[in-house]
């Protein structure tokens, strides 16, 4: 049976409903006619067998979605890890101001030295700081993001597909790339999914389903040049480690995270391969390691656990590679203008520490190694993502013509 009436002290209209084998439903509206057409459905979908109250997604505000969201990710990727992993704890920069004294009593520790409830406990206090330190910095950032936009203190239940829709149009206006605003979509809508199957929440409704994203039409396909990044190097001497992260990453094909926490235990130079634990889809892999990486790495001193000392964190290496090409640049044009020759327009510009993937995975294609094979070694998970990396020139095609 349902019942609307209006609450003196609100000035809202109640509706509830009561029916045998099923839980008291009530809800506050700020008109009567929709108090009484939200109790006849809920009458009609009771009577059918397919009522689910809402009443989590009702109170449940977006931001505390997105910490619950976080904390999950710690628990997946923390059973993914062996005993050998040890947390990395950021002592700089933004990250750094988060950390808790509960997470930074976890520094240095081996993950299967601690308890588990410890962890949960450390990490239960700062959520998304804690998926920076164990293994996933780009969506860290994305639900920092989240978390910070006014859309964040909404209800779950409250939130419509009009809403994304503004969300996704603010996203655009600001300048973002299709790509990033599609990385922060697919995020927000798997928060949703996990709230609706893993938290009592059936009948919430994703909203991003029903909104338009855009295309990626913002993938890279630039690549760096042999002596781009002779210069690079040259201009970052100053630079600890510079060298060694560019030709580390030009001939292993790692991201920088997987490089920059790389450590000495998990690299055989005798069978010449290493075995990354830290890596962006949480799955550790072994990564071959050509006679050049193997060269360059026995020639690196072991000044710690880690292969590349000098490094907060994967940040502080982008920077650097960033301020190094800028340096770079001006003394190529100032020694174009020395020599009264115009200087390239192409050379040491738009250029990112990323765009060694794509350099060096274009040169292990090259080597004519099987798709799935080259999958493996660089971690992609999709033809589709490897393909995007993989960037031959127009002279390497003719190459591989006459090969064949």
């Amino acid at each position: 049976m349902a019942s609307v009436y209006k609450v003196e002290s609100t000035g809202k209209w109640r509706a509830r409903v009561r029916r045998p084998g099923a839980a008291k439903q009530s809800k506050n509206f700020l008109t009567k006619a929709d108090a009484e057409a939200w109790a006849r459905g809920v009458e009609r979908d009771i009577e059918r067998g397919l009522w689910h109250p809402n009443g989590e997604a009702e109170t449940t505000t977006l931001g505390t979605a997105v910490d619950r969201y976080a904390l999950g990710l710690h628990i997946r990727y923390l059973d993914k890890l062996d005993n050998a992993y040890v947390f990395d704890v950021p002592r700089s920069g933004k990250s750094a101001e988060r950390v808790t004294p509960a997470v930074r009593r976890l520094e240095g520790k081996k993950v299967g030295n601690v308890p588990r409830t410890e962890v949960l406990k450390a990490l239960s206090t700062a959520p998304i700081l804690g998926v920076s330190v164990l293994g996933k910095p780009r969506e860290a950032s994305i639900l920092r993001q989240l978390k910070a936009d006014t859309l964040a203190r909404r209800a779950l239940a409250s939130i419509h597909e009009a809403d994304i829709a503004t969300l996704r149009d603010r996203w655009l206006a600001a300048d973002l790339k299709a790509g990033s605003v599609l990385r922060r979509m697919h995020t927000l809508s798997h928060v949703f999914t996990i709230a609706r199957k893993e938290w009592h929440m059936p009948a919430l409704v994703n909203p991003v389903s029903g909104v338009t994203l855009p295309d990626e039409d913002d993938a890279r396909d630039r690549r760096v040049s042999s002596d781009e990044l002779d210069a690079i190097i040259a201009a970052g001497e100053e630079t600890r480690h510079l060298s060694d992260l560019v030709r580390l990453a030009v001939e292993t094909a790692c991201r920088r995270e997987e490089l920059v926490y790389l450590r000495w235990a998990d690299v055989d130079l005798k069978a010449r391969t290493a075995r990354l634990r830290k890596t962006k889809n949480g799955q550790p892999r072994t990564v071959p390691l050509t006679r050049e990486a193997a060269a360059l790495l026995a020639a690196l001193p072991r000044a710690g656990d880690r292969v590349l000392v000098g490094w907060t964190g994967p940040d502080s290496a982008t920077q650097a590679f960033g301020r190094a090409a800028a340096r770079a640049r001006r003394k190529y044009t100032a020694e174009c203008k020395k020599q009264r020759r115009r200087p390239n327009d192409k050379f040491l510009v738009d250029v990112r520490l990323h765009d060694l993937r794509h350099e060096a995975i274009s040169r292990l294609a090259a080597r004519k190694i099987e798709i799935h094979q080259l999958a493996k070694i660089t971690g992609h998970l999709t033809l589709r993502m490897l393909m995007r990396y993989y960037n031959p020139t127009d002279e390497e095609l003719v190459a591989l013509v006459d090969k064949g």
